[in-house]
Parts: C-alpha cells; structure tokens; sequence
C-alpha cells in the first residue's frame, strides 16, 4: 500500500449585506417627473407605431376556403379592430409609466451600505507516489492524520514525509498576504488516503491496477494516448515544432534589407504638385435657405407622424408663430487620402514555375513601381505584388530539403501508448457472452487488440509529416513582397449657437457652402466663425504621416440651417427647433407627448 497525503487549509466563505442604522443620511428627494430616456422612448415609438398585423391599414387579406376553392378576402383586422393602430402595451393607453426609482411613492431613502465579504481561500499539496492523477486522490474519502485550528498556524515540522513540511511552509507564508483582508481563523488538515497496487499475471503478462480510498475506487480507463520514451526512434531529422528563421544566404538586394524578414516602410518621395501658398485663393462661401412659417408648421406635422403617443393638438392650434430664430451650424470635415508602402521576404513551394530573379534586371525601389487606387478618398484598400527581378529558388530552409518533418506526436516512434488502457493491452469492459448476456470483466482492449500500442493517427504511423512551407516540393521561391495600402483619415468638427445635439446636426443634409480638393490644403482664412478657422490649423496640423504617401486632401464646411420657431401654448412660451435642408425636427418640450396630452410620473 502506498499512503497519499492530503495538505489542506480553509476558512469561512460567506458574503451578506448590512445595513448600519446610525449612518442614514436625512435627505429625502422629491420625484414629480422620472421621464424614459429618449433613445429608449424613440425605439419605443417606432416599434410600436401602427398595428403590425395589418401595418397600419385596419384591413387584411387572409385566404379562406369556399365551396368553389380557396378565395382570397379583405376582413377587418381583429388586432386593432380596423382602427389601425393599437393602445400602447407599455403603459396600456395611460399614457405613464410608473418611476422605477421610487416606485411611484415620489420619495427615495437614501443610506450608506455596507458589504462584508468572507471568503474561503484554501491551497492544497499531494505527495503521490504512483501513477494516479492528482484529481483522483483530492476528490475520494480518507483518514484523516493531523487537523489544526488556530488564529494563526505555524507550518508542520515534524511529519515523516519532507515534501509535506515543506508544502505547509509554503502554503502558509502565501496565505498570510491579504492586505486588505482580516484573517479571522486557518486550519491545515493531512488526509492518508490509500492507495493498492494489484498486480496479476494473464497470458504470461504482468498486468496492474489500482484500488483507491476508502470506499474502494478503481480508475476508469481511458485517457490521451502518450508517448512512450521506450520506444525506438524510426525517424530522426527536423522537428515539426522546431523554430526556425529566414535562411541566412538570401541575397542582399539594393534598396531593401534582409534583418529581421520584414523590411521597414520607405520614406515616400516628396510632392511636386503642391500649389504655392502665395497664388493659392480659396473658394468662397455659399449662402444657406432661410424656411417660412408654412414650411416650419408643416415640419412639425410631419415630424409627430413619425412619434408614437404624439398628439396634434397644440400643432393645430398654432396659427402664427411668435418668432422664427434662424441661425446657422457650420460642419467642418477634413479627409486625407494616403498611400503606405511596405516590403518583406514572402515564400511558397517552388512547382517549377517562372523565376524572375536578378539576372533580368536590377530591381526597382519600391516608391518606383507603378500602382494606383481604385478610388480617391476610399476608407481602406490594400493590394500586394511580387518585386520585379527579386525571386530565387533555394532549398526548403524548414525540412533541409527532405520534404518532411519529425511527427510530433510521436516524436518519430510511429506508435503511441493506447490512452483506453492505458498501455496494458487489457481493460475493464462489458463484453456478450456466448448466451448473447452481458458480462463485466477484464478483457482484450477493443482499440490496440491487446497490444498496448496503436499506430500515431497524426502520421499514420510512418513518423513523418509532409513539411507545410515547401508542402513536399524541396525547394521554396523566395522573393520580395510589395504590400500597398490606401487609407483615407478623416477629422470633423462642429460650430453652431443653437441648442440642438451636434450629433444630430452632423448627420442630416445641408448646403456645401464651401469645398476645395487639393495634394496639400492650406488652413482657412476666411470663415463666418473663427472657431472654423482654429478647427482646420489643428486637424491640418494633425494629419501628418512621415511614412506615408499624401496623395490628396479635401475640406469641407457643411452649412445646416437651424430655425428657433417659438409659440405660445396656454399662455406659455414654447419653442422647437427645424433644422436640415429635409426640415427635421428637434421638440424635446413639445405638450403633447404623451396619449390624451398626460404627463409621465
């Protein structure tokens, strides 16, 4: 029997919350109005805008069976009743919804809370001294031959087995670093647990296994098939997992660089088609639509359609508007269209095709070989070629021309330890009998027919796997890659006076009230607003890239008219906002929000 000892030690895990009386806070806030968020209550609207069985219509064609044969008819849609549009399930037609914060009582307790956490930290160690996974031996019964329960334990000294004493002094120096923890108790514990090793002879083999802890376990079979270091080499050369690097006789080509396998990106050659500053004259700028009063009525109209819940009432009743407020946001864009070359030592098995290497000619320089975008001002594209005049044929570096590497998984055996027996050739299975009844017992393995091996399924036995960088060709053409990259980077920047979001306004059409496409811009100089002008030196300063190519740039200034239209609902001031060249609308305290006009809660 061999012992198995078990180190171990723990304490209390548990987590509560507590509430401490004498740290209330007497600060009671009162709720009148808890509104959704606007991009909850948009996503509200608009899903539930009409009634989706009949989308809004209020009759729908179904087919239905007559004497003469199916019929297709028009009925009256039994969702909305053929009104089209259907009570808001949310708030079942009220119109509110209850606070979620107070709960509808409009007043909110607030306290401080306090979170005590115990938590149980264990570590263990297992002294094992067979076969058997550690997982094994943790997990089944045992006797227990030492336990300590202190504030604070000392390590074991005195246990026969050194290992153990050397585990606990460990186990116990990691334990005793919690800073921002109190170590409340810590209790080691040693388990023995048993271990047999049965040994039995079956057709002139000496065959084993293991009967463990206290309730008698024995291990099922099966398991990853292994090596056995036993076994004779079949195969010796490359490895599969050996590291390797670029063969060290590449010729060294004017212009590039062989170090290190990727070649940095070339310095671009300087522009000369940047017009001079001083003759350089900037476009002038666009004036902008002002709306009437029909036009920023019939906006607003057109806007509630689009809402849910939204009442016409007050939009009908307004008959002439107090002011219409126009001003002006100005959009500012700049993109700046580049091209980024870069080179590197690319391979592929050599099948006998052309080779166009430096015999034909010297090579060009990177910057020299023509290639051009597809588009202008494209976000992304990429393209490679082949270096004319850098190829050569050489022998596959990886396989020292053999055309296969060393298996790894068997390490060039060809055979590996069957994992369902575990190597013994014989396991515990259900077999049928002659009486066609199944029986327990000890039988030839169904998998290595009893012999404890099986060929490696990786190589099928021949130890060797076909080399990936040459794929069994010998020889590899080695030559220089030219990876091209066009990329467009953009900067932006928004000025405007009125209070509508500037995401909203960037998004929307407007009148281009200013474009100039040049290879190298100038900052503006002459704009409505000086912000615009402080917005296009930073953003031109910005887009600098010393390893890139700038081909183009452009700049715009977007103008979008904004319009402040005020009105007076029950005595009151009120005022929305149309903006865009398609008249969008932005009312965040339009009255009718809500069904039959109510407020939310």
């Amino acid at each position: 029997m061999y012992p198995a000892g078990h180190l171990s030690r723990s304490f209390l895990n548990e987590t509560k919350e507590v509430l401490i009386p004498d740290l209330h806070v007497n600060d009671i806030h009162l709720i009148s109005h808890m509104p959704i968020a606007p991009e909850m209550n948009a996503k509200f609207q608009k899903e539930t805008k009409r009634c989706g069985g009949c989308n809004g219509r209020g009759r729908k064609r179904r087919r239905v069976k007559r004497k003469d044969g199916w019929r297709t008819v028009t009925r009256t849609c039994g969702g909305c009743h053929g009104t089209g549009k259907r009570r808001c399930h949310r708030c079942s037609g009220t119109g509110r919804v209850v606070c979620g914060t107070c709960d509808g009582t409009t007043q909110v307790k607030w306290f401080i809370q306090l979170t005590i956490t115990w938590k149980n930290n264990l570590g263990h160690h297992i002294v094992e001294k067979t076969d058997l996974p550690d997982e094994l031996i943790k997990n089944v019964a045992g006797t227990l031959g030492f336990q300590d329960t202190q504030p604070r334990v000392l390590p074991i000294a005195m246990f026969p087995e050194p290992e153990i004493n050397q585990a606990s002094h460990r186990l116990v120096n990691e334990h005793s670093q919690f800073p921002n923890c109190r170590i409340l108790m810590q209790r080691h514990v040693i388990r023995m647990v048993p271990v047999t090793q049965c040994d039995y002879k079956y057709k002139d083999q000496t065959l084993n296994y293991f009967v463990y802890g206290l309730d008698c376990k024995v291990p099922d079979a099966g398991g990853p098939d292994s090596v056995d270091k036993n076994d004779p080499v079949i195969l010796e050369g490359v490895g599969e997992n050996d590291k390797v690097g670029l063969p060290t006789d590449l010729e060294v080509i004017p212009g590039y660089s062989v170090a290190g396998g990727s070649l940095p990106p070339p310095m671009p050659p300087l522009a000369t088609n940047i017009p001079d500053k001083a003759s350089y004259k900037q476009p002038e700028m666009q004036e902008v639509p002002v709306i009437s009063h029909e036009r920023a009525k019939k906006a607003l109209l057109d806007h509630i359609e689009t809402q849910c819940c939204w009442g016409k009432g007050t939009a009908n009743k307004i008959t002439t508007f107090e002011n219409l407020e126009s001003s002006t946001t100005y959009h500012y864009t700049l993109e700046t269209f580049t091209e980024t070359r870069s080179t590197q030592w690319q391979m592929e098995p050599f099948r006998g095709q052309f080779i166009d290497g430096p015999e034909n000619g010297i090579p060009v320089h990177p910057w020299g070989i023509p290639l051009t975008a597809v588009e202008q001002f494209r976000d992304f594209e990429t393209r490679s070629m082949e270096v004319p005049h850098t190829a050569s044929v050489r022998p596959c570096h990886r396989c020292q021309a053999g055309g296969f590497l060393i298996c790894a998984g068997c390490e060039g055996r060809g055979r590996l330890y069957c994992g369902m027996c575990k190597g013994k050739g014989r396991r515990q299975q259900r077999v049928k009998d002659s009486q066609g009844v199944w029986r327990a017992g000890v039988h030839n393995c169904d998998v290595c027919s009893g012999s404890g091996k099986k060929p490696c399924s990786r190589c099928n036995g021949t130890a060797r796997v076909t080399c990936p960088s040459c794929q069994g060709q010998t020889k590899l053409k080695w030559y220089i890659q030219l990876l091209v990259t066009w990329k467009t980077y953009k900067g932006d920047h928004a000025v405007g006076k009125s209070n509508v979001p500037k995401v909203l306004v960037t998004r929307v059409p407007g009148t281009i009230a200013f474009e100039d496409v040049q290879p190298m811009l100038y900052p503006i100089t002459k704009s409505p607003d000086p912000e615009i002008m402080t917005a296009s030196t930073r953003l031109l300063a910005e887009q600098k890239f010393p390893h890139s190519l700038i081909l183009m740039q452009r700049h715009k200034i977007k103008v979008v008219p904004v319009t402040k239209c005020e009105y007076r609902y029950n005595n009151k001031l009120m005022s929305y906002y149309v903006y865009g060249l398609d008249c969008r609308v932005h009312a965040p305290d339009y009255p009718d929000q809500c069904c039959f006009g109510c407020e939310i809660m």
